[in-house]
């Protein structure tokens, strides 16, 4: 029952901030309401048989250019992810990523993408970036801006290599990657 209201509070709450046309609502922040995606996402993802540990900080690594500025740090200063206090790292070198929860991936890492992803294998991080050009490319949620609306893709193929799986309250609000060879 509690995550069936979670779901609907979700949803409405998807829907209003992804509705809001950016070019419009003077003052949206675009990367204040990405930071906040974050958290939002963390509740509608089942990690299979992996259990958070609430012992431990709960890690958003951003690699490369960070478009957030302090945001970031405004949003999660107070805020918990699953009960976990909120560590963030930035880095532009993939052997100091560690071991996040979430990896945000700049649009400046392109080049780095293929060896950032073998590294992170079997971490289960779940990994964002805000790139186009990353559509596709094994990362597992890409925040867009579609017609002034924030959007975002999920790659289900990438996800579930690391046995990931996205509740359909957010899928049916995502756009969906297609593989090439895949219906």
């Amino acid at each position: 029952m509690k995550r069936l209201i979670h779901s609907a509070v979700f949803a409405v709450l998807l829907t209003a901030v992804t509705t809001v046309s950016l070019g419009l609502a003077g003052g949206v922040d675009e990367y204040l309401l990405k930071a906040v995606f974050f958290e939002r996402f963390t509740r509608f993802i089942d990690y299979g048989s992996q259990e958070p540990n609430t012992d431990s900080f709960f890690v958003i690594t951003v690699f490369g250019e960070n478009p957030f500025g302090n945001r970031l740090e405004q949003v999660y200063q107070n805020q918990t992810i699953l009960n976990r206090k909120v560590k963030l790292i930035y880095t532009d070198q993939v052997d100091q990523i560690g071991n996040p929860d979430i990896l945000y991936i700049g649009k400046d890492k392109k080049l780095e993408l293929e060896k950032l992803l073998l590294r992170i294998q079997g971490t289960q991080a779940i990994t964002v970036t805000d790139a186009a050009a990353f559509s596709g490319s094994g990362v597992m949620i890409n925040l867009r801006i579609i017609d002034d609306k924030i959007r975002f893709e999920i790659d289900l193929e990438s996800a579930g290599r690391e046995n990931i799986r996205f509740d359909r309250v957010l899928l049916v609000n995502a756009i969906i990657v297609k593989h090439e060879g895949t219906k």
